[in-house]
């Protein structure tokens, strides 16, 4: 991992960005980045510099996201305030599209169905996002925690991971999503992984045994 990666969130990580890559509305999506990975000290840069700037910026979140319900049969209407009115059963349904979006992202990319640069220069950029965003789903989720995990038998390489509280399984989002971006033969099991999960359907692990999930999720028909 660069040791860029605060300043590069620092720096980038604004609501123009997330709303851009993920196409769903995310009102609290900067808050998620600040708050996603521990031990970095994460600054949020001022944002639009313009009223104009902030208009462009609502309204281009706001109909992506219409897309998104729409795509997923869930969008029931306008509400009389302005806003959307989703058919969520739950408030936990909204991680699981975050989650797809995320998922949708990461196999457009590889695709080559990219945003543009004035929106994310790179793969580098994209997974900090998404990666990041990914792993605080898993939080809200599932009560899994954040860490940085250390290898000794790496020459003491580390990662941030995101990990179950009995150390049982963990996830490296931001490595996971770094193979999806640079690498199209990678197979795109993010939103697969967090279905089994909700479902229960990946085996128990030794507690302490930081099993990595995304090894043993494959996809049995070819997407």
């Amino acid at each position: 991992m660069k040791a860029s990666l605060c300043e590069m969130i620092k720096s980038r990580a604004t609501l123009r960005t997330v709303g851009a890559l993920l196409n769903i509305e995310m009102p609290n999506a900067v808050t998620e980045l600040l708050d996603a990975v521990p031990g970095l000290t994460i600054l949020h840069q001022s944002g639009p510099r313009s009223y104009e700037e902030t208009l462009e910026i609502s309204f281009n979140v706001f109909h992506a996201a219409a897309k998104v319900l729409d795509r997923r049969g869930l969008l029931a209407g306008v509400a009389d305030e302005g806003g959307y009115w989703p058919l969520f059963d739950r408030n936990e349904d909204v991680i699981g599209a975050v989650v797809e979006a995320i998922d949708a992202f990461a196999f457009d990319w590889q695709r080559r169905k990219r945003p543009p640069k004035s929106v994310v220069e790179d793969f580098e950029e994209a997974r900090l996002i998404m990666g990041s965003l990914w792993g605080q789903q898993l939080v809200k989720q599932f009560g899994w925690e954040w860490a940085k995990i250390t290898f000794h038998d790496y020459g003491d390489s580390f990662a941030y991971g995101v990990m179950s509280p009995d150390r049982s399984m963990v996830i490296y989002p931001l490595e996971f999503m770094l193979g999806c971006l640079k690498n199209r033969g990678v197979d795109v099991t993010v939103a697969l992984s967090f279905n089994m999960l909700l479902a229960d359907s990946i085996p128990a692990q030794p507690a302490g045994s930081y099993t990595n999930v995304m090894e043993g999720v494959h996809r049995i028909v070819p997407r």
